[in-house]
């Protein structure tokens, strides 16, 4: 039976959650058996995804900084003789530069390619290119006197930058447009960088805090079907024109009757497993099996279409 060793260069539940679908394998005997290399910094020595993975290895340095250096995490990789590199979510997951290292020393990046990912980070209120989990966010006060407005946007602009360099490693900042009691709707879309792409329905996270997402519904309540056939359109239009390969979440804005492209996750996101509870899909392993070369029509997806019917139940 073949093996292929996956590196993951992430911590925490996300780390687990891979490992865990990552020990079903091989699901037939077209597939391989994988083993993993948890890596982890001094201090998490004893965290779960260590113990559960195949091997460990030991990042230089501690706290997010160590899951932030791309030569050191491929390092890792080459020295583990790794076929691939999976980076879940936040850190280096939507990273194009790591990407594109990750492929230049022939190893397989889990997850869209490096143009992919140039493509839809570079994103259209000031945030953080890379930023996730709500942080990296300002909103830009209408100050009472129009003179002060430079001010006020360089100020909001040198703290978002700040925050955005510390938290993330990049300070690069974009602007948009800022919508009030606007609903926020995700969809889930998977491409096999073949120009095939298909999508799972969508959710809704409307309620935050912070911009922290609080609740995550499947399939997202109250959307007019015409609404919500239009996004999820618009989403597979994106994803493959970009030539998806793997699992990314196009998000919109919904105000009204009208829905606006807010931004494109080109990762799995903290949210999947709401997706895969109301489809009845694992989504995990449907990323690593994309990486293995399969072909949707190969899993028998159809094109540019829903993956399965609209889903009878269901989830928070």
């Amino acid at each position: 039976m073949q093996t292929k060793r996956i590196l993951i260069a992430n911590r925490g539940e996300i780390a687990c959650r891979l490992i865990r679908t990552y020990r079903l394998f091989p699901l037939n005997p077209s597939t391989p058996y994988i083993q993993t290399v948890a890596a982890y910094t001094p201090s998490e020595a004893n965290a779960l995804h260590v113990s559960l993975a195949d091997h460990a290895h030991r990042l230089q340095g501690d706290g997010p900084r160590s899951y932030l250096d791309k030569r050191a995490i491929v390092d890792a990789a080459l020295e583990w003789r790794c076929w691939g590199i999976v980076p879940g979510y936040g850190f280096l997951s939507e990273d194009a530069e790591f990407a594109r290292l990750c492929e230049g020393e022939g190893l397989v990046f889990l997850g869209p390619s490096e143009g992919q990912l140039a493509r839809l980070g570079d994103k259209i209120i000031l945030k953080a290119v890379n930023g996730d989990g709500g942080r990296g966010i300002r909103v830009v006060p209408i100050p009472p006197h129009p003179a002060d407005m430079e001010k006020v946007v360089r100020d909001a602009y040198d703290s978002c930058s700040r925050g955005a360099k510390a938290s993330f490693g990049d300070d690069t900042v974009y602007a948009e447009r800022f919508l009030t009691n606007a609903k926020h709707v995700e969809v889930q879309v998977l491409g096999d960088g073949r120009g095939s792409v298909c999508h799972f329905w969508d959710r809704e996270c409307s309620l935050q805090r912070r911009n922290q997402k609080l609740i995550e519904i499947a399939p997202a309540p109250h959307l007019p079907d015409s609404l919500r056939q239009s996004m999820l359109d618009a989403a597979l239009k994106l994803a493959s024109a970009a030539q998806l390969r793997s699992l990314a979440t196009i998000e919109f804005l919904v105000d009204e009757e009208r829905f606006y492209f807010m931004e494109a996750n080109p990762r799995i996101q903290v949210e999947h497993t709401i997706t895969e509870n109301v489809t009845g899909y694992d989504l995990v392993a449907l990323q690593l099996l994309i990486g293995l070369g399969h072909s949707l029509r190969d899993l028998g997806f159809p094109t540019n279409a829903a993956a399965s019917s609209f889903p009878s139940k269901t989830a928070i």
